[in-house]
């Protein structure tokens, strides 16, 4: 099998199941209640394994995170599936991780912010911010794997993972380059250019209006929701960017796809 096909089959099997079972909690007001505490106290074992640079911490409390996630439905046949895919993931980038995050304080912050979605018990966020964070791991290993072994400190793979992750946050090439990449701004953007194929800011403006056009086709978010969760405060600048990249406007380019 194709390495990238196996990398997004698996990955996109454990955001089905990780969805699935985010969907029974949210039918029921005890399974809610139990799921916030639960999520929530892990926040602080995040906080401890970054305190000690802990990266097998950080691993055993990520394990909790999800494994909690997808046992609380009371689904043995889920946990049984969640955990054979678990495995597969965990094993390709268990021993990578403090090679590609080098600032453990980077994965915590991913993690606290999916901790914060999944206790808001808001549908499309949970379903958007668990799609995101499992799209980012893929691309984490699969580029991992996939890049020239001559290239050991080509920053660009977890860069672009972490702007993928973080879209609903200011970027910053400055503080990218300082706690991201490891570099300097310039050089950063030159890498960028060199094999993005576009400057820092092109780059993130793009995957922004990909990730709008993704959300105006997935979801039925008002367009004010969907500029903050691609990281424009106002909506009217994000309408500006999109009518830019697709043509129309965010409403006439929803209007087009009716059966999204």
């Amino acid at each position: 099998m194709n390495t990238e096909h196996y990398f997004k089959s698996v990955t996109r099997l454990r955001i089905a199941l990780e969805e699935f079972a985010a969907g029974e909690i949210m039918r029921s007001a005890a399974l809610k209640k139990k799921a916030a505490g639960a999520l929530s106290a892990l926040t602080t074992d995040f906080r401890r394994a970054l305190k000690a640079e802990d990266y097998e911490a950080f691993n055993r409390t990520d394990y909790r995170l999800h494994h909690t996630l997808v046992e609380l439905p009371g689904l043995p046949v889920l946990v049984e599936n969640w955990e054979a895919v678990w495995e597969v993931h965990a094993g390709l980038h268990r021993d990578r991780l403090r090679e590609y995050w080098p600032n453990l304080r980077i994965l915590v912050e991913e993690q606290e912010y999916l901790i914060e979605v999944l206790c808001s018990f808001d549908p499309v966020a949970i379903q958007d911010a668990i799609h995101n964070h499992l799209e980012s791991l893929w691309f984490r290993i699969y580029e991992g794997y996939a890049a020239p072994p001559a290239e050991p400190e080509n920053p660009l793979p977890r860069v672009r993972s972490y702007l993928s992750y973080h879209l609903h946050r200011p970027l910053d090439l400055r503080e990218i380059a300082r706690n991201v990449a490891f570099t300097s701004p310039g050089h950063l953007s030159r890498l960028m250019r060199q094999q993005c194929g576009a400057g820092f800011k092109d780059y993130v403006r793009n995957l922004r209006m990909e990730k709008g056009e993704e959300l105006l086709r997935r979801t039925r978010l008002p367009v004010r929701q969907i500029a903050r969760r691609t990281g424009y405060p106002s909506a009217s600048r994000f309408c500006e960017y999109f009518k830019r990249t697709y043509g129309m406007t965010p409403t006439a380019y929803r209007r087009k796809h009716p059966d999204a």
